[in-house]
């Protein structure tokens, strides 16, 4: 049992050592040191000034330069606070490093409190300037370091995979042979896989020969998977060709989902950087994959400065099957949308040399990514159409009613009767309620329509108008045609003033004629009061005449009301006789 543990604390008590004689070497450390600096800018500004000029840092103590350093770096990001950083992370001196690290965890604190980015490049830059000054020293500490983030002997912050992705990036560049001695040692904490993938890259890079005998090694282990996904990656950007081999070759994975997930990497990669060289990949995969890259890749190409449109229309010419095989023209308009908006027409121009089936999704994509994204020139090319060849409902256009309203409302008037000026007013009308322009929005809603959705929109425009002023959303109600989409007008009004003011909601209610716009109030009004005062929420009910009209507002009252009284409500169902048996079935079920 003894020599167990001897062995056991052999680790933590060197560790534990090592740390404390540090901290004992550079006790008082640069906890200690007094600020340069109040934290301002213009105080940072003159100490950065003064140290500069006066080349002060040569002759400061190991604690003060750590203390300066890390001063810097709780600076606002600027030229200044980075000028400042590199001329102090140059004058980092061999025993800087060993004062930084004395007091390890105030040092994970100060780390930890800054931003992400400045503490990735400090990292990267401080292991630099360190292998530079004492490369002995320096990895010794990193191994040791090590040791003690995965032994937990002192409580650290984790590090995150930027953070050690940095360390890791100086080591692969400069110590490669040292780090990959290491791996074996690096666990969960000190995240094993960031520094094989990251050396992995650098040595494919490097020499691609000893990048592929060294991913051998693993073959066989549970660290395949993931290490062999690496290599393929890593080697894509220096020869995609090869990476495209070895992302389909069985001999890789066996899994034909995590193949094309590799392929499709390769394709995508920095290295495939000519549509040439995508072609000539994309031919390398099976059918099915590559029509659904091939449109990706289409639109990356447009990333890059090519011509996506030339490209595709090649690859259509000698590969027509990219059509045939189950074309998912969603997919395709999503491809499409980065390209649609730099050249709307050109987009337009592409859809209309497609077969006949696939044009009115990706048309119908390209209009709403257009309006969204550049609506004036989208008014502009709507002004030139003949509104027979428009889609009656053009999706996403609200987004340019919204952003233009004036000149909108001015091509809606150019256009005649029928279904897409009908749209296109109750488009513009919700526009406009948003805005809080209730007159406007209010004089461009239609009095009728033949539209599928003009009830609903009532419905909305009631609940809009009703939230900013309900005096004039109850005065329009009046003036729209008996029927439902007056009916869903009073709703949606009731729904917003009865939730502001409900007894002035009661009384215009009160103060409608007998009839169907009158009972769809007083059921929306009985819904609301319902969870607070189930007993007046009885009394609207029996007010409504229309039998189906009570049905529906009784699931209303119930719902509400058993929100906070399920068994109270469940009894007053069960005895209401308005109410059919099917219907009382399925809510006592819902409400159990």
């Amino acid at each position: 049992m003894i020599p167990f543990l001897r062995k056991w604390l052999a680790v933590p008590v060197c560790l534990t050592a090592a740390f404390l004689a540090g901290f004992v070497a550079f006790h008082p450390g640069w906890k200690k040191t007094a600020p340069l600096t109040d934290g301002s800018a213009a105080s940072f500004a003159q100490a950065a000034e003064k140290i500069e000029d006066g080349h002060l840092l040569q002759n400061a103590t190991p604690q003060e330069r750590v203390a300066w350093l890390l001063e810097i770096c709780r600076q606002p990001g600027g030229l200044a606070r980075d000028h400042a950083l590199y001329e102090a992370i140059q004058q980092m001196q061999p025993g800087d490093f060993l004062a930084s690290v004395a007091d390890l965890p105030a040092l994970a604190r100060e780390l930890t409190a800054m931003d992400e980015n400045v503490r990735s490049g400090l990292l990267e830059a401080g292991v630099v300037r360190w292998l530079e000054v004492d490369r002995t020293a320096a990895l010794r500490w990193l191994a040791l370091g090590r040791e003690i983030a995965e032994s937990g002997v002192i409580a650290l912050p984790a590090m995150g995979s930027q953070d050690l992705g940095a360390v890791y990036g100086v080591l692969a560049a400069r110590e490669p042979e040292w780090l990959r001695e290491q791996i074996g040692t690096l666990g969960k904490k000190t995240q094993r896989a960031t520094a094989i993938r990251i050396l992995m890259s650098a040595d494919v890079q490097r020499d691609p020969r000893k990048a592929r005998a060294w991913l051998e090694t693993f073959r066989g282990s549970k660290d395949w998977d993931e290490i062999f996904p690496d290599y393929v990656n890593a080697l894509a950007a220096a020869d995609p060709r090869a990476a495209m081999d070895m992302a389909l070759s069985p001999d890789g994975t066996t899994d034909a989902m995590r193949r094309s997930s590799l392929a499709m990497r390769v394709v995508f990669s920095p290295g495939a950087n000519t549509p040439a060289l995508k072609a000539e990949l994309l031919d390398k995969i099976e059918p099915k994959l590559r029509h659904d890259l091939t449109w990706a890749a289409a639109f990356a190409i447009d990333d890059d400065g090519g011509d996506a449109y030339a490209w595709l229309t090649e690859r259509l010419a000698s590969d027509p099957g990219l059509l045939d095989l189950g074309a998912r023209p969603e997919e395709m308009a999503d491809s499409m949308m980065r390209s649609l908006r730099r050249d709307s027409l050109r987009t337009l121009d592409f859809i209309a040399t497609l077969p006949e089936a696939q044009q009115p999704v990706l048309r119908e994509a390209a209009l709403a990514t257009w309006s969204q994204f550049h609506p004036d020139t989208f008014l502009d090319w709507l002004a030139t159409q003949p509104p027979e060849a428009l889609p009656k409902d053009i999706k996403g256009i609200e987004r340019t009613a919204g952003k233009e309203p004036e000149r909108f409302a001015r091509w809606i008037a150019t256009l005649p009767a029928g279904e897409l000026r009908e749209r296109s007013q109750l488009t513009l009308a919700g526009e406009l309620a948003k805005q809080g322009r209730v007159a406007d929005a209010l004089r461009q809603f239609p009095q009728s329509s033949t539209v599928d959705s003009f009830v609903q929109a009532a419905r909305a425009m009631g609940g809009s108008v009703g939230a900013r002023e309900p005096a004039a959303a109850a005065q329009w109600v009046r003036t729209l045609p008996a029927g439902p989409a007056q009916a869903g007008a009073a709703q949606g009004l009731v729904g917003a003033w009865a939730t502001q003011a409900p007894q002035a909601a009661a009384h215009w209610i009160e103060s409608l004629p007998v009839g169907g716009t009158r009972d769809a109030a007083t059921g929306t009004f009985a819904g609301l009061v319902a969870g607070a005062d189930p007993a007046a929420a009885e009394a609207w009910l029996a007010q409504i005449g229309d039998s189906a009209e009570r049905q529906n507002a009784a699931r209303q009252v119930f719902r509400a009301w058993a929100r906070t009284d399920a068994d109270g409500a469940r009894k007053w169902l069960r005895d209401f006789p308005d109410v059919s048996d099917a219907m009382k079935a399925r809510l006592l079920r819902s409400s159990r």
